[in-house]
């Protein structure tokens, strides 16, 4: 279940409980599951699978609300993100590995592997690129292949006594576009949200104040609705 207090109102259904463990995964692997798998056609909504992740495994729970399970790598390793594709496939971040599941969960398609951790995934809908949060930077792949692209790190750049250097995260885990075309990413280690055009390269830090008077508490993630608004999953 979601809340917001500028969101309308609604009648909502408990469909499962997210286990208590690393609460923050779940909560936003759900969330960027979620814009894909509905449509609304003037009174009726059509759910299509919701996708959710379950430590190592990944979860769909369909429109009666029976759950399964729809991808388990078969290894301890945690899994990290999952992001539903437009012809029922998702993409899924696991340990240092990100990989193509086809609908259905019928086995992988392909996998890429990364040296570092790979965490949150986003797809600009424009240019089909995969952008998926590493830790230090983001990285970035697309579909078009059969065993994918390689993964390239994203050129991400900040000004620094007047000159443009190379940017770092301290530990980049969530990223998600907004409708003005910006990626958005939040950083666990910084506690911060970061803006960044894909044009000019550039990032911005967005200043962000709680109700307590507070910033952002290990951000774990984040999704972007089509209003622009901004939600994010904190660890603490």
């Amino acid at each position: 279940e979601t809340h917001h207090e500028d969101l309308p109102t609604y009648e909502s259904k408990q469909l499962f409980t997210v286990p208590p463990t690393d609460f923050g995964y779940e909560v936003s692997a759900v969330m960027q599951a979620l814009g894909p798998g509905l449509t609304v056609a003037g009174d009726a909504t059509v759910y299509a699978p919701l996708l959710w992740v379950d430590d190592e495994k990944v979860c769909s729970l369909n429109s009666t609300c029976q759950n399964t399970i729809v991808y388990n790598p078969g290894y301890e390793s945690k899994t990290r993100d999952v992001l539903a594709l437009d012809n029922g496939s998702f993409l899924v971040t696991t340990g240092n590995e990100i990989s193509l599941v086809l609908a259905g969960g019928n086995g992988r398609s392909w996998s890429q592997r990364s040296n570092t951790p790979l965490y949150g995934i986003a797809q600009d809908r424009h240019s089909g690129l995969v952008y998926i949060a590493a830790e230090s930077q983001i990285c970035t792949t697309d579909l078009s292949g059969p065993n994918g692209a390689t993964l390239s790190q994203l050129a991400i750049f900040d000004v620094v006594n007047g000159e443009k250097v190379q940017a770092v995260f301290k530990a980049a885990m969530g990223v998600a576009f907004h409708p003005s075309g910006d990626l958005y990413a939040v950083d666990y280690d910084d506690n911060s949200l970061w803006r960044i055009d894909l044009q000019t390269q550039m990032r911005e830090k967005i200043e962000i104040v709680t109700q307590e008077n507070e910033g952002l508490s290990f951000p774990a993630d984040l999704c972007i609705d089509t209003k622009g608004r901004i939600f994010i999953a904190e660890w603490d």
